[in-house]
């Protein structure tokens, strides 16, 4: 999968702390500082996505990811439909979070392949 700037992506670096592929979704973790696969159903720092990878690697690359902006993510994005940070790590869903899943809205599709990258990381875990 190609990660591409659609129009005003912006993008830092960082070091991987596991095998992760271009596309996938990232936070920060808090005591090492590496990359690791955001997921909904993990712990409420698992859930605290920092931006979409723009490519992969095995654990100590330097990788550089959009944390905001327009990116083409190569696939078929819907205009207007929201996405969060899904149950399976490093992927996003459309559906929103259920029973017991932390709450982060990532993205909105924009269609023609594209999402706009706007990532708020709630830190509500529905009851």
């Amino acid at each position: 999968m190609a990660i591409t700037n659609a129009g005003g992506a912006r993008r830092k670096r960082g070091i991987l702390g596991e095998t992760c592929v271009a596309g996938d979704w990232a936070y920060r973790k808090k005591s090492d500082g590496r990359l690791w696969k955001a997921q909904a159903d993990g712990t409420s720092d698992e859930s605290q996505v920092v931006g979409i990878l723009i490519s992969g690697g095995t654990a100590g690359t330097e990788v550089l990811y959009y944390w905001e902006g327009d990116v083409d993510i190569g696939g078929a994005t819907v205009a207007g439909q929201n996405h969060w940070i899904g149950a399976t790590a490093g992927v996003t869903t459309t559906t929103a979070p259920v029973s017991t899943q932390w709450v982060t809205h990532v993205a909105i599709g924009l269609g023609s392949q594209k999402l706009r990258v706007k990532i708020n990381r709630s830190g509500i875990q529905v009851p």
